[in-house]
């Protein structure tokens, strides 16, 4: 491309140039106009800037302006260019591609001295990965005189280094423009401690920075990282778990501390975590506390804290930064003193001395029993508020006895592990020397023993005497009651207070028994079991025989409960008739005025379900009702019948775990000797089978006619020659006689002398028999017997009547003008 200008641009200066060839042939000497410079070398630690797509460069040629001009880089990486078109300049240095375009315009310009310069650098995309908050691929604009990122803004800019960050290794992974990797190792650490800049490089797009996972991390170590201007931002909340002995083991999320607005905010640290979690209790080790950090690798590490060291010798590495994902361990201690226990008690990250504690006092003590022990300010609200401790304990529980040994005092407790420890406290120490080591603070769950001496003197047992005190205990409990109870399930059992001026009764078993509707007649109140959970997860059983508190008074059986109690009412094995009515008729038993749903088989004369609701009494109607009994539910199914066998009833009833047990009842016994612990008290879904009996004699048929749960009225059909034949009422061991005028008697075609008798038998055979009527006769079984429900009285017709039946039939063809008996009529 040679056009008339630049024909023009060459020709003009000819003369000229002939001229200044001569003076360089007499004075050689270089042109500064055509002399490369060229571009600076990068420093060995940086490398120099490459072209990519979205830069913005000017373009200088020497006296041709009108190729001058601000040009982008297109995504392809390419230039378009005067002249020289589109040309690649991606991966290329400046003074890379200087060259390059002065080399594209030399056929067109005599050599031509060409500036490249960067006018705006294109977005850098750097990509941070490893132990870093945030890691992944960012974009980083580089505005008009901003300098490249560096390491530390781009790790900054991932949210910062994790407390698993191994800064001393970290790795700049670069591509080169030859498609190579290369890796520049960087070690951050010499930067924090000796200030030094050279180890913070600058980035180049497309660069990779990853921070490996450090192996082992300690205290001071994890301290410093955390500090660090790269590190994560303090000001983010760390979801971690605290665990083992701690008030309040669990999940939590940890928000930094702001408690100084002047200051920035401070990262939560190993010893905020454990005051969120409630503070640790007198039973944790603290020498050998753990931090279980999940890393980006997924592996755990696992730092240990001595946070012994902080209390005693003031050792802040120890209390080391938290990251998202720890779990803190506190470990119990195996072996601890009374003064250590006061110690750890009074640390800062302590469990919370204003929070109540339940404890058990037991032994020698005015009122042992569980109580709730809440801190002592002495009434002074501008006083710290005063733990609670040993002492105090056994004021709450009001105090000790005078047979106390004091010297020997047990403070029983349960570790998170599951474990019991058992601290021994001399309290005559505090009393005759003054060692307040030994009033030791307390902890939720301790159970204090106070032993009986062996001997004691006057002056001991006055000394001992001294310390009278009392508190009131207030707070409900929530446990569970399941088994043979009304309503099983979760209930709130609050404290019985039984008059203002007396401190509350703290729940026992029979309390919530109680609440929860009360024990049913198939309870098995011999082996009762109390289920309490412990810190660790694992359940304690306490075996329970009410019977004894029933026959002998033993108070101890009672037992009092403790949050998150589970009582198991367990069904009996076998349950006599005598046992379950004396077990329905104790004050924690089932509500008795409640209707019941039951059902009633066998011969009874409407067998089927019903609804028994208590009997109330109509004399007495200020007495309250009367418990459904077997007895009233046979009243209600219509009465037994004369086929009833009441020796062997049946009360089958459903347990609570799924299974039948049947109870065998003998009314006889009822009937004959009173026995009224045969009338059992019935629960919701008793069926009662009275069964068929196979034998019966006429005594025992009238002796149940005659009973409360017979029916009031039976049956008696009578047909044949009677004035009203059929269906006659009449009441239970009415004689023949009766039921014959309750149906009119006789007609004058009756047969007067005998009747058929017609009877169903249990055995399911029907026997028919003559009796000999007689109305003079009183109740006997030859002429005037007692009728039973469902008999047939048969009457018949006298000779004279079947004679005159037979001759009208006979005589029907011919008319039927007399008969017979209307003839023998005419001759009477």
């Amino acid at each position: 491309m040679k056009g008339a200008s630049f024909s023009r641009r060459l020709t003009r200066p000819v003369a000229g140039f002939t001229l200044l060839a001569y003076v360089a042939l007499a004075h050689p000497a270089p042109l500064l106009a055509q002399r490369r410079v060229p571009a600076a070398a990068p420093r060995s630690s940086e490398a120099a800037y490459t072209l990519g797509g979205g830069d913005r460069i000017r373009l200088d040629i020497f006296n041709v302006p009108e190729y001058a001009g601000e040009y982008q880089v297109l995504v392809d990486g390419t230039l378009n260019l005067p002249v020289i078109g589109s040309v690649i300049v991606r991966g290329m240095t400046i003074a890379q591609a200087t060259r390059m375009i002065s080399a594209k315009y030399a056929p067109y310009v005599r050599r031509p001295i060409v500036t490249l310069s960067l006018v705006a650098a294109r977005p850098l995309k750097i990509g941070v990965s490893g132990e870093v908050n945030r890691p992944g691929s960012y974009s980083i604009p580089l505005a008009e005189g901003r300098q490249f990122p560096s390491v530390t803004q781009a790790v900054t800019l991932a949210g910062g280094t994790t407390q698993s960050a191994n800064v001393r290794a970290v790795q700049i992974r670069r591509r080169q423009s030859n498609g190579r990797q290369q890796t520049i190792n960087v070690n951050l650490s010499q930067l924090l401690q000796t200030g030094s800049l050279a180890p913070d490089i600058t980035l180049r797009d497309g660069d990779t920075v990853f921070i490996p996972t450090l192996t082992a991390i300690n205290p001071a170590r994890s301290r410093e990282l955390a500090t660090a201007s790269f590190a994560g931002q303090p000001t983010a909340p760390l979801k971690i778990a605290v665990v083992g002995e701690v008030s309040r083991p669990g999940p939590y999320t940890v928000a930094p501390d702001t408690s100084t607005p002047e200051r920035p905010a401070k990262a939560p640290t190993l010893t905020r975590a454990i005051q969120v979690a409630g503070g640790i209790t007198p039973s944790a080790d603290i020498r050998n506390v753990q931090i279980r950090r999940p890393s980006k690798s997924g592996r755990l590490q696992a730092i240990a804290v001595n946070l012994s060291q902080l209390l005693r010798a003031g050792d802040l590495t120890q209390d080391i930064t938290l990251q998202d994902g720890d779990t803190v361990f506190i470990p119990t201690a195996r072996n601890i003193s009374p003064a250590e226990s006061n110690e750890l008690a009074s640390a800062s990250f302590a469990a919370d001395r204003t929070q109540p504690l339940n404890l058990i006092v037991v032994g020698e003590v005015s009122r042992p029993g569980p109580y709730t022990l809440a801190p002592d300010n002495n009434g002074n609200g501008d006083k710290p508020t005063k733990p609670p401790t040993l002492t105090r304990a056994i004021q709450v529980a009001g105090g000790i006895t005078p047979s106390a040994d004091i010297r020997n005092v047990q403070i029983r407790r349960a570790t998170r592990s599951g474990a019991v420890r058992s601290m021994s406290v001399n309290l005559s120490q505090l009393l005759r020397a003054g060692d307040r080591t030994q009033d030791v603070l307390l902890q939720d769950g301790d159970t204090i023993f106070i032993p009986t001496a062996n001997s004691i003197s006057p002056a001991e047992s006055n000394e001992l005497a001294s310390a009278s005190f009392a508190a009131e205990r207030s707070g409900p409990l929530k446990i569970a009651v399941v088994g043979e109870v009304s309503r099983p399930g979760p209930h709130t059992v609050a404290p019985e207070s039984t008059s203002p001026d007396k401190p509350t009764k703290p729940p026992t078993l029979t309390r919530a028994i109680q609440v929860a509707g009360g024990i049913t007649p198939s309870a098995d109140i011999r082996n009762i079991q109390i289920r309490r959970p412990t810190r660790n997860g694992s359940t304690q059983a306490i075996a329970v025989n009410l019977w004894q508190l029933l026959r002998q008074g033993d108070i101890t059986q009672d037992l009092i409960l403790q949050d998150g109690d589970t009582v198991f009412i367990p069904t009996a094995q076998n349950i006599s008739s005598s046992e379950a009515r004396q077990l329905a008729a104790l004050s924690f038993a089932a509500d008795k005025t409640q209707p019941l749903s039951i059902a009633v088989v066998g011969e009874v004369s409407r067998p089927g379900p019903y609804t028994v609701a208590a009997a109330d009494n109509p004399n007495t109607p200020d007495q309250g009702g009367k418990a459904p009994t077997l007895t009233r539910a046979i009243q209600l199914a219509g009465g037994i019948t004369a086929n009833a066998d009441i020796r062997q009833i049946q009360v089958r009833r459903a347990t609570r775990n799924g299974d039948e047990k049947a109870i065998a009842v003998n009314l006889w016994q009822l009937l004959q000797e009173g026995d009224l612990t045969q009338d059992i008290i019935l629960q919701e879904g008793d069926t009662i089978s009275v069964p068929t009996a196979t034998n019966l004699n006429a005594a025992e048929a009238t002796q149940l006619a005659t009973s409360s749960f017979s029916p009031d009225k039976i049956r008696v059909n009578v047909v044949g020659e009677v004035q009203k034949p059929g269906t006659v009422e009449v009441p239970p061991n009415t004689p023949l006689n009766q039921a014959l005028l309750a149906s009119g008697s006789f007609n004058n075609r009756a047969r007067r002398r005998s009747v058929d008798l017609i009877r169903l038998n249990p055995n399911g055979t029907v026997s028919k028999r003559p009796v000999q009527v007689d109305f003079t006769q009183g109740i006997n079984e030859k002429n005037n017997p007692t009728l039973r429900n469902n008999d047939v009285i048969v009457v018949g017709r006298s000779n004279i009547a079947t004679i005159s039946d037979t001759v009208g039939t006979v005589l029907s063809p011919v008319g039927g003008i007399f008969s017979l008996f209307n003839f023998f009529r005419i001759f009477n």
